[in-house]
């Protein structure tokens, strides 16, 4: 799970390191959209203030499930076309991709930076 590493690698960029203010939950699914769409509901049942999931099932399971939870995903076969998000452009909602994330952060490049910093909620 390399991108687990490198989603720790940059937050701690930032000031996060877990076990410090950083607590990380993890739930594995295996490919299974039932399982997916329960450990979904799970995750948002301890209230993150962000769930970052992986595949489309596991995404599919989080739009499902949450409306609020600010929720990136990672290697999602067509996030538009699964509702997951109105457009890449503009993703809207809770939801939004990796790629996503990645275009706007090096559009914004350190404005971002500077406005991004950890607090016991989340980022501000």
């Amino acid at each position: 799970m390399a991108y687990v590493q490198e989603l720790k690698r940059s937050l701690a960029a930032f000031g996060w390191s877990e076990g410090h203010n950083l607590e990380v939950t993890y739930r594995y699914a295996g490919g299974n959209p039932e399982l997916a769409r329960s450990l979904a509901k799970e995750l948002v049942a301890l209230q993150p203030d962000l769930i970052v999931g992986h595949t489309t099932p596991v995404a599919a399971g989080l739009h499902q499930a949450t409306r609020t939870i600010p929720v990136i995903f990672i290697s999602t076969t067509d996030p538009v076309a699964g509702g997951f998000v109105a457009s890449l452009a503009r993703p809207g909602g809770n939801m939004t991709d990796s790629s996503t994330t990645n275009t706007a952060w090096e559009r914004n490049g350190s404005k971002s930076s500077k406005r991004l910093r950890p607090t016991r909620r989340g980022f501000h």
